[in-house]
């Protein structure tokens, strides 16, 4: 027996090498990686993000590549305004992560809420969240009103902070670091009470953690936005000016903020997505349970998209008669039936706040010194890194 052990053991072996880095028909070029541990170095790399990796590796293989993580896991990375238009809208694809692979930390080992949850659990979530939205004034005059007054709380944080510095210079991390609505509802809900907002009716319906505010994030790109491109920052403040008391749009001013969404996307990648079947994707096969690295940074940096997608321009969303248009490939709250139920309210959000901030204040960089950088430290969200500028009063 042992010599037969001996004798076809490391033929047993081969076979089962052989066996598990056979891939299914018309699976979607990639990597091979190592036997049993597949292809692990974009997702260990400490030198360069993972959606940057998955960009490099489209240019090897195209748009859909695919590799496994460990001996029978499918990973599928979509690159390019087709491509992730196409699997954003495929429903087969609209599954989340679970097992191991799920992230726990953000749901306390649990899959909750409508971001990390599929199918019924999710279509009730959705629904309960936007009806709680709608009743807690969302797209309405009210809320509008309630965010107008946040801000101008914010501005005399501000402007305070500047005035007491001989050179009006203001420290925003600390500003925007103190940002921690979720948090004070935790403390002070109490159970018994009716709800006074949407957080205390989602804390009471699954005491879940809320993720960061994408309103916020967007809001400090766009002051980074208008401190590294002042002769921008001034045709928003002309345009302002321009209707001061009106009720017509801004046309200018949201080309630039959709420009900061295009340029400083706070999500590079989509929540990864699962096939809950088997299913197609650009001609190829993805097996059911594939996780899929879904790329929203290559769309916002798509040559084919956009021409000349490394420049700051926000003329790109505006038409020959100056009106707002919607390029395919502008998605940064995402699309299909998964696309973000809060993104006209992050949109308003950013809107007001930096309107309400040019028309108050001129933004400098720091004397002597370059404007801060619009890099972000990436993680899974990406973040602006702190930093510092001269803020003056406008003079009206």
């Amino acid at each position: 027996m042992p010599n037969l052990l001996i004798l076809f053991g490391p033929v047993l072996v081969l076979y089962t090498l052989i066996k598990l880095s056979k891939r299914p028909p018309r699976f979607p070029p990639g990597p091979r990686g190592l036997p049993l541990l597949g292809y692990l170095s974009p997702v260990l790399s400490k030198k360069e993000s993972f959606f940057k990796a998955m960009q490099k590796l489209a240019k090897k293989y195209g748009p859909v590549t695919g590799f496994y993580l460990g001996p029978n896991q499918p990973l599928i990375s979509v690159v390019g305004t087709e491509a992730v238009r196409e699997a954003l809208q495929n429903q087969d694809l609209d599954g989340r992560l679970c097992g191991a692979l799920q992230l726990h930390s953000l749901t306390f080992g649990e899959r909750l809420g409508i971001t990390f949850v599929e199918g019924d659990v999710w279509k009730k979530q959705r629904k309960f969240t936007h009806r709680h939205l709608r009743e807690l004034g969302f797209g309405k005059t009210s809320i509008e009103n309630q965010m107008m007054n946040e801000i101008t709380d914010l501005m005399s944080v501000v402007a305070q902070m500047a005035r007491s510095h001989p050179d009006h210079v203001v420290d925003f991390e600390s500003i925007f670091a103190v940002s921690n609505t979720i948090d004070e509802h935790l403390l002070t809900r109490i159970k018994e009470d009716a709800p006074r907002d949407f957080i205390d009716v989602y804390l009471a319906e699954m005491e879940e953690q809320s993720k960061k505010d994408s309103s916020s994030t967007y809001s400090i790109f766009a002051i980074l936005s208008m401190i590294n491109y002042p002769t921008i920052q001034q045709k928003v403040r002309d345009e302002l000016e321009e209707i001061c008391g009106d009720s017509l749009p801004l046309p200018y001013t949201e080309a630039v903020l959709m420009e900061v969404m295009r340029m400083s996307p706070i999500a590079p990648l989509a929540v990864p997505h699962r096939a809950m079947k088997d299913t197609q994707l650009q001609g190829f096969t993805i097996p059911k349970g594939s996780v899929l690295a879904i790329n929203l940074d290559s769309v916002f940096k798509d040559p084919i998209a956009w021409g000349d997608p490394e420049i700051f321009r926000p003329e790109r969303h505006l038409d020959q008669e100056g009106k707002v248009f919607r390029n395919d490939a502008f998605i940064p709250f995402g699309l299909g039936k998964r696309v973000c139920l809060g993104e006209a309210l992050a949109r308003n959000t950013v809107f007001l706040f930096i309107a309400s901030f040019v028309k108050t204040f001129q933004l400098k960089p720091l004397p002597n010194q370059p404007p801060p950088t619009l890099e972000p430290a990436i993680g899974f969200v990406s973040n602006p890194q702190p930093f510092k500028a001269v803020v003056i009063p406008c003079a009206h």
